[in-house]
């Protein structure tokens, strides 16, 4: 599946939707999340973004707690997105090991 299937277009208009994620199957899913994590564009973009918000933090007055928070948030969702990213693109790796433990436990008891 190349990036062309996993974009549609609206009937009207030139707006482009992505499929959802959700009709990928989990090697798909991998595959995908896997090259995100090994763009450079996107990891230079994330790495900015953090960077850009520990500044605004550092610049921030202490009493300004609001936007200090709001701040954090935004930095700790970014953190969320990448880890979504890692988690996705390990999945079957994870699965694979879950498998063969349980092939192992089989074989043991049998």
């Amino acid at each position: 599946m190349g990036l062309k299937d996993l974009f549609i277009r609206k009937k009207k208009g030139n707006i482009l939707f992505a499929k959802s994620l959700q009709k990928l199957n989990e090697n798909e899913r991998a595959i995908h999340a896997k090259a995100m994590l090994g763009n450079p564009i996107f990891n230079e973009a994330i790495q900015e973004m953090e960077q850009e918000l520990l500044q605004m933090w550092g610049d921030s007055l202490a009493e300004d707690v609001n936007g200090r928070e709001d701040i954090h948030r935004t930095f700790k969702l970014i953190q969320d997105l990448k880890l979504k990213f890692e988690v996705y693109a390990n999945q079957i790796r994870i699965d694979e090991m879950m498998n063969q433990q349980q092939k192992d436990i089989r074989e043991t008891v049998e």
